[in-house]
């Protein structure tokens, strides 16, 4: 063996990237704390206090740093992904829920509920680059996988925005459904979800040409959703069903409802791509699911509310 291959496998074993497992990072709005889950062992292996009633989370491509939105305090809190503790808390408008991370890791968008704006945050100086005017009280973001795209549920307006992320402006707007609250992309980009809260559906849209295509019935007050691409389906959290519904996206159906805890709300894919993890706000749980067999196989207790809005899954 080369010894351009030896240095390379040192590196990567002391990185710690051979046999690297995701960390979850739950936030939870009744007691003021993240729970971060170790998924190998399905444990919580630290409890983190951050802000005043926490809800969004974003965890950087990297895992070097987790971003915290914490809405009764108006601040963002700043974990180091290393060392597992706060190390910054920024200020953040006067309503920050949602947060989505670029690709590339070098910026953040925080969707302000109140004064219906995306800020634009450098990650690495914590500075704001700008603003972005968008809809009325703006609940859901998230970034095209190709990064050239944001996209931004607008509840009380029951639209989508497009925003170009070259220029920092709102493209173009289109109708959903009723109050539409968390957005979701497909794996390869090619369609948009929004979970729509007051009409209990999904609607999908065609990237390529910014309009719906579908409207797909789910469970009562969808919150959440997350493409499985493996099997094409996107799995819906449904806040008052205690369920989460899963839609084959071949046939634009819902074609079957797992039960799952009280009051389901975030919902993320673990990188083996089969695993999912819903957190349970009214029974302060985390559901597991297996997609492929579509069963809860386990549970995880954590804290006091748990929201976990956003990308809460990291690598280690």
């Amino acid at each position: 063996m080369s010894s351009k291959y030896v240095l390379i496998t040192v590196l990567l074993l002391g990185a710690g990237v051979c046999n690297a497992e995701p960390f979850a990072y739950i936030t939870n709005q009744l007691d003021n704390s993240v729970s971060v889950i170790d998924t190998t062992t399905a444990e919580v292996v630290r409890t983190i206090t951050v802000g005043k009633r926490p809800a969004g989370v974003a965890a950087m491509p990297d895992n070097s740093r987790i971003f915290i939105t914490n809405p009764e305090d108006k601040t963002v809190s700043v974990i180091d992904g290393e060392r597992l503790e706060v190390t910054d808390t920024l200020p953040a408008g006067e309503g920050p829920v949602a947060i989505a991370i670029h690709p590339d890791g070098d910026r953040f968008y925080l969707a302000d509920w109140y004064e219906n704006i995306v800020q634009v945050v450098d990650t690495r100086t914590l500075e704001r680059i700008t603003t972005i005017e968008v809809g009325r009280s703006p609940s859901g973001l998230a970034v095209h996988p190709d990064g050239h795209t944001l996209y931004v549920a607008n509840r009380d307006d029951n639209t989508l925005s497009l925003i170009d992320l070259h220029t920092n402006r709102v493209e173009a707007t289109i109708e959903v459904g009723t109050a539409p609250f968390g957005v979701s992309v497909a794996n390869d980009g090619s369609q948009i979800y929004t979970a729509n809260v007051q009409s209990s559906d999904v609607s999908i849209v065609n990237s390529r040409e910014f309009r719906v295509t579908a409207t797909v019935a789910v469970g009562m007050f969808p919150y959440a959703s997350v493409h499985v691409p493996r099997i094409n389906r996107l799995f819906v959290t449904n806040q008052r069903g205690a369920s989460v519904s899963v839609i084959d996206l071949e046939t634009q159906e819902t074609i079957t409802t797992i039960d799952v805890g009280i009051y389901p709300e975030g919902i993320n894919l673990l990188p083996d791509g089969k695993t999912l993890y819903v957190s349970n706000w009214g029974d302060n749980s985390i559901a597991v699911i297996n997609s492929e067999t579509l069963e809860v196989t386990d549970t995880i207790a954590v804290g006091e509310g748990p929201r976990a809005y956003g990308q809460f899954v990291a690598p280690r």
